[in-house]
């Protein structure tokens, strides 16, 4: 008999993300491999900086997480309404996590006021991170790939402007002459910075992995509250 899936189970599943790989060079399939796993691990440096550059204080007043987002609530919101007895756990668990990596960015930015709050949809199949400081970052860059010279549609890795947010992407391959799948750009941290102020979305989850426009969205509402 089949049940329900548990908080344990959504969580679990809540970032996966779908791919869809036909690659006439397998070499080219090891080499996308290698370049998604560097590029989930390069995001936990991305919002570090020099101490030189640092600044040396704050450069405004605190930051508050927003308690809702369009399509989202916070974990600790959608987890506990999903079981109040295990998602409280849970929730706490996750609160305390994010306000650990607040400190730590706080403190990369030499204390600039800074924020880290996780987000789930209804059913905890769509999640990111947000994070924001009271500072500017560099905007994201990706070393020069030719796609041509590869055989792909798109370079397995790039960064795609969408108003005032830059997206860092991860593209699964189509080979020259496809059509790319939705399902086939996965969205690695999108950010706006300017005027003392970064705004990110790291690591989506579910279908917003695949969704630049919508993570963009998500920043702009963000951006808007925080500046």
């Amino acid at each position: 008999m089949s049940h329900p899936p548990t908080i344990e189970d959504r969580a679990a599943t809540a970032g996966s993300g779908r791919t869809r790989t036909t690659i006439a060079n397998p070499w080219i399939g090891g080499l996308i491999g290698l370049l998604l796993g560097a590029l989930v691990t390069a995001t936990t440096i991305l919002l570090t900086v020099h101490p030189a550059a640092a600044p040396s204080g704050t450069t405004g007043g605190p930051l508050t997480a927003p308690s809702e987002l369009p399509g989202f609530t916070t974990y600790r919101s959608a987890v506990t309404a999903l079981d109040a007895d295990k998602g409280a756990a849970e929730g706490d668990r996750v609160t305390d996590e994010d306000t650990r990596t607040a400190e730590q960015l706080s403190e990369a930015y030499g204390g600039a006021a800074g924020l880290a709050r996780r987000y789930a949809d209804r059913q905890l199949e769509q999640t990111f991170l947000l994070v924001a400081v009271r500072a500017n970052t560099p905007g994201p860059w990706v070393a020069y790939q030719d796609a041509a010279r590869l055989g792909l549609v798109r370079a397995p890795e790039e960064v795609r402007r969408i108003g005032e947010v830059s997206c860092l992407i991860a593209n699964q391959p189509t080979n020259a002459g496809g059509t790319p799948a939705d399902d086939t750009v996965n969205v690695v941290l999108c950010q706006r910075a300017a005027r003392g102020l970064t705004v990110q979305i790291r690591y989506p989850g579910g279908d917003l992995r695949n969704r630049p426009e919508q993570t963009a969205e998500l920043i702009d509402t963000v951006w808007s509250q925080l500046s």
